[in-house]
């Protein structure tokens, strides 16, 4: 066994030894896994456990309990007892023995256990100082059991410092500050956001920042700062637009809130090219296709394409929209063409396409030209202007 994991268990094991003495009281009201094991009954237990915890969270049972329940949520597929147990011993009951046993079952550099931390820092309130506390507390002993590999996964760093920013653990933000500056050092993928999240800036100018990283994980970091913001910052105007973008134009768009705080700004703002562009971005995201070309066709009335730029890319959406069937069908035909081309004993191959590239306002057609021939052993490719 570890020798740090076996300090950590010898230390629980004496708290442990003088608890358990205290909740002689309280055994008999304590549901035991395996009465309900016997019967099959999992989710009485299940039930049993979460009144128990609900009723008892401070017992010396409780992170008995609280392990017991993940383990049983597991076995009936309850997801919402997995959530709970887990929950429970990495914040609630951390440090105790039932949840040392826990993280024992993680090997040092987990990927399962960083992705669970991950999961974690997500589902978490990124504005409580608490949550930032415990997220802190539960790092710091993962780290004392399996030492610097806990921070081994790069997305992880990241959001580990923006949390424990938020809690008391200096010390611990310092390290972490550390190995993020060695994302930028060693140009990891994650290089631009760890330069942002490093920044002196304020949260709104970090949110400005982050408008134009596509990387998956900027999601998170534009959630933390939008947690960060004041009163008075999320009550602007500029704010409520850059809050749609996001909502928008993310790896992972929300059509629907983006239509909910479209829909609640002033009627001024909401009759700008912009805003209705944004609006009927949303509606096509959400499916409602109609309604968005609705939209498009009262904003193409109010701002003329030919001196607007939103109403310019509105016109260009509309005729997207409009035959989007028929170049999907028309895509369909070529690929089921040229899959039928290459199921065919053939010794070459020809494609020919055209890449029209934009330049200073200016499109520039590049005609491509790619053969292969497998007799000669040979590939070439040619792009004309």
């Amino acid at each position: 066994m570890n020798r740090k994991l076996l300090l950590c268990f010898s230390f629980a094991l004496s708290i442990g030894i003088n608890l358990s003495v205290l909740a002689d009281d309280t055994t008999e009201r304590i549901p035991f896994y395996e009465d309900y094991i016997e019967s099959g009954d999992l989710d009485s237990y299940i039930r049993k456990a979460n009144e128990f915890l609900d009723s008892n969270s401070a017992s010396p049972m409780a992170p008995r309990i609280a392990l017991d329940l993940l383990m049983m949520g597991k076995a009936a597929e309850n997801v919402d007892a997995v959530i709970r147990g887990t929950d429970l011993l990495l914040f609630d009951y951390l440090g105790s023995l039932p949840s040392l046993h826990f993280f024992s079952t993680f090997d040092p550099g987990s990927k399962r256990l960083s992705e669970l931390l991950k999961i974690k820092a997500e589902e978490g309130n990124l504005s409580s100082a608490k949550f930032a506390q415990s997220y802190a507390d539960a790092i710091t002993l993962i780290a004392r059991i399996q030492g610097p590999l806990v921070l081994a996964d790069s997305e992880l760093r990241i959001r580990s410092y923006l949390i424990t920013a938020l809690s008391d653990n200096e010390k611990l933000n310092l390290n972490i500050r550390e190995a993020v500056e060695q994302l930028i050092q060693k140009k990891d993928k994650l290089a631009p956001l760890a330069k942002i999240i490093l920044d002196q800036s304020a949260p709104i100018e970090k949110l400005r920042m982050l408008a134009d990283i596509s990387l998956k994980e900027a999601d998170f970091c534009r959630n933390f700062y939008i947690s960060q913001l004041s009163e008075s910052e999320r009550s602007s105007t500029e704010i409520d637009q850059l809050l749609i973008e996001l909502k928008l134009f993310t790896s992972r768009p929300e059509p629907k809130e983006a239509i909910a705080m479209i829909e609640s700004l002033d009627q001024e703002l909401l009759q700008t090219s912009k805003i209705s562009l944004f609006h009927a971005v949303a509606l096509i995201q959400d499916g409602k296709e109609a309604d968005a070309m609705e939209k498009i066709q009262s904003l193409l009335q109010e701002h003329s394409p030919e001196e607007d730029a939103w109403s310019k890319t509105a016109k260009s959406m509309a005729n997207g929209l409009e035959f989007a069937e028929s170049r999907i069908n028309l895509l369909l035909d070529q690929l089921e063409a040229l899959y039928n081309r290459l199921n065919e004993k053939s010794d070459s191959i020809k494609t020919e396409a055209v890449w029209n590239v934009e330049r200073n306002a200016t499109v520039i057609p590049l005609r491509i030209f790619l053969g292969a021939s497998a007799s000669a052993a040979s590939f070439e490719i040619q792009v004309l202007r």
